[in-house]
């Protein structure tokens, strides 16, 4: 009776603590694959936010200019200055877009390794367990003998 509970224990044991870790590693691919998938939707907003920063900043200098034309003021001095700047103000717009896509990318790239790492370090820490365990019961059930 002792030595048939000895070998359940052991059983009982290695599989479960295996099992938790598998659990545990599925669970880290899981979120590690939303991560990457947060990161790709994150892409396409932000290409999205550049194009229409840009084509804002085209329809305002296209009415800049017009303004311009329409008040029969030559587009030079203080008027091809405001153009300038619109169009400087635009591609700092989208450089600051582009940085903070590249930040928040990083980010989230970087906490989907995390939580591979962490459900690879899972599972080997179950099976370290379960092999614990086992060799536990293995004394166990040699002491028996």
């Amino acid at each position: 009776m002792a030595l048939t509970t000895a070998i359940i224990g052991g059983v009982a044991g290695l599989g479960s603590s295996i099992a938790k870790g598998v659990m545990a590693k599925k669970a880290g691919d899981r979120q590690a694959a939303e991560l990457k998938k947060e990161a790709i939707e994150l892409e396409v907003v932000t290409k999205e936010r550049k194009r229409r920063v840009t084509r804002e900043g085209r329809r305002f200098t296209g009415d800049q200019t017009a303004g311009i034309a329409a008040a029969g003021v030559e587009v030079s001095g203080s008027p091809l200055a405001a153009l300038v700047e619109t169009q400087t103000s635009v591609r700092e717009e989208n450089a600051d877009i582009e940085r903070n896509f590249r930040s928040d990318r990083q980010r989230l790239l970087t906490g989907a390794e995390g939580a591979k790492r962490q459900g690879r370090q899972a599972l080997a820490g179950g099976v370290v367990s379960g092999l614990g365990s086992a060799a536990s019961s293995g004394t166990k059930i040699a002491e028996l003998f």
